[in-house]
């Protein structure tokens, strides 16, 4: 791994570890030993068909209130850890060793990344190299590998971007179909399985007739029958020769008992067969947009075209579909959670706009030492600058303070009184509500709405 970028992370410490959707994650490293201001970096490992990785990125953390699974085992497990260099256990799989001091004595975990098209994947193992936890399902790259096993090496390879040299847009677009096409056709298996089953209650159906002349054949002989019978033989006089009809019993139950169940069972038998023939002809329908679904998207090509397609197809096609094609799960998701802002000096700037964010941004995304703003005296938002550093720059102290104004109850009267100090002076009020809290080491600013300044903070793209 010569001249490559990894080699920055040796020697390095994690920091924070997120969660980005359902493929990849944050983690931001601290060199204590490289020169200022180079000592911080953030870095993205994603394992997303198509654009699986590990690159140097400036998004921000975006922690949901309860972190993925994955998440958090990696946080109990390597925050805090020292890393080694990275390792290469074959082309497309990567490995980076974790060491940590925890229960007086120092565990070592491993890091594993395999760049292996739609089955790549991000695999942590234990000190003796057996799987803790996985990404995604190891076992689509055709090995049986389980939690608890030991680590090895996906059995099926397929092409990667690197050998075909073809330009990034189009290999993205690849793995979008690739994750199209392997979603459809789970889609189409799960279709077929369910025909089946609807075909077998179809078949059960014409037990319906039967049940309820047997109810009637029995309900002439009740005045016979005995507690605990598990048979009684009728005679069925409405066929041209009377013919004997043997009626299974429960001997548990009464003989009452025995006639309302078979007269229920009838019951729901008729009652269920339009449900049955109606879910019949929609599975067969759908079984066939799903066909003309394969087939156009076989004849895509370009990202532009996979992404136009995408929306046009039916919302029950498009429910399940991964998170990293699916664009409106992405449109709703960028909606949601507190809102993060940069600026004028580049620093991050997060407001939460309600009870459930503000805690989020004040209590699990800032820091010691990052800036807290609120607006005195009145409910409203918690504004935290993320600061590495130093003291609040005025032109970001203004811009934040004019956001805690705008999401507070004083928006209408145009000015307000905004209180701000280090994150660590601010405390949760015990046994008080979500976003309640008491704080200290205060300064207080007097604040007039600006609202272009406002407008111009809130349509910025965030980084």
């Amino acid at each position: 791994m010569e001249d490559s970028p990894l080699d920055s992370w040796a020697d390095g410490c994690i920091q924070r570890v997120s969660q980005r959707g359902t493929d990849a994650i944050l983690l931001d490293l601290f060199h204590p030993q490289a020169p200022l201001p180079s000592r911080r970096s953030r870095w993205l490992i994603s394992a997303t068909p198509g654009d699986s990785g590990i690159h140097p990125s400036s998004e921000p953390h975006q922690n949901a209130p309860k972190p993925p699974i994955f998440c958090l085992w990696l946080r109990t497990r390597i925050l805090n850890g020292r890393v080694a260099p990275w390792v290469q256990l074959h082309p497309h799989v990567q490995e980076v060793a974790i060491e940590r001091f925890q229960d007086k004595r120092v565990q070592r975990f491993h890091l594993v990344h395999e760049n292996n098209g739609i089955n790549s994947n991000l695999l942590l193992l234990d000190e003796d190299r057996h799987l803790l936890i996985a990404l995604r399902n190891p076992n689509q790259s055709g090995r049986p590998l389980s939690k608890g096993k030991p680590y090895t090496l996906p059995s099926h390879w397929h092409q990667l971007r690197p050998e075909t040299g073809e330009a990034p847009e189009t290999a993205q677009a690849h793995g979008r179909k690739a994750v199209w096409q392997q979603h459809l056709k789970r889609l189409r298996k799960q279709l077929h399985r369910r025909l089946r089953h609807l075909e077998v209650d179809q078949a059960s159906l014409s037990e319906a007739h039967c049940l309820r002349r047997w109810g009637d054949l029995l309900k002439s002989k009740l005045h016979e029958l005995h507690p605990g019978q598990s048979e009684i033989i009728v005679l069925d006089h409405s066929e041209n020769e009377p013919a004997e009809v043997h009626i299974p019993l429960n001997p548990q139950d009464s003989p009452q008992q025995n006639l309302e169940v078979l007269y229920r069972r009838a019951e729901k038998l008729e009652h269920s067969r339009p449900h049955v023939i109606r879910r019949i002809t929609e599975t067969q329908r759908q079984l066939q947009s799903l066909g003309a679904a394969l087939e156009q998207l076989v004849t895509l090509g370009d990202e532009s075209a996979v992404l136009a397609w995408g929306p046009r197809q039916p919302l029950w096609m498009r429910a399940t579909l991964p998170r990293e094609v699916n664009e409106t799960f992405s449109k709703r998701s960028k909606a949601s959670g507190p809102l993060v802002r940069t600026s004028s000096d580049g620093l991050e700037i997060w407001v939460g706009r309600n009870a459930r964010e503000n805690e989020t941004v004040t209590f699990h995304w800032a820091k010691g030492n990052d800036w807290w703003l609120h607006a005195q005296g009145v409910g409203g938002a918690h504004v935290v600058v993320r600061n590495f550093g130093g003291e609040l720059p005025t032109r970001t102290l203004q811009e934040a303070a004019q956001l805690a104004t705008y999401f507070s109850k004083l928006r209408k009267t145009g000015c307000a009184e905004v209180d701000y100090t280090r994150c660590k002076h601010v405390r949760r009020v015990r046994d008080g509500s979500a976003g309640l809290v008491y704080f200290s080491q205060n300064r207080t600013l007097q604040v007039r709405l600006d609202s272009e300044l406002v407008n111009q903070l809130l349509a910025r793209t965030r980084l």
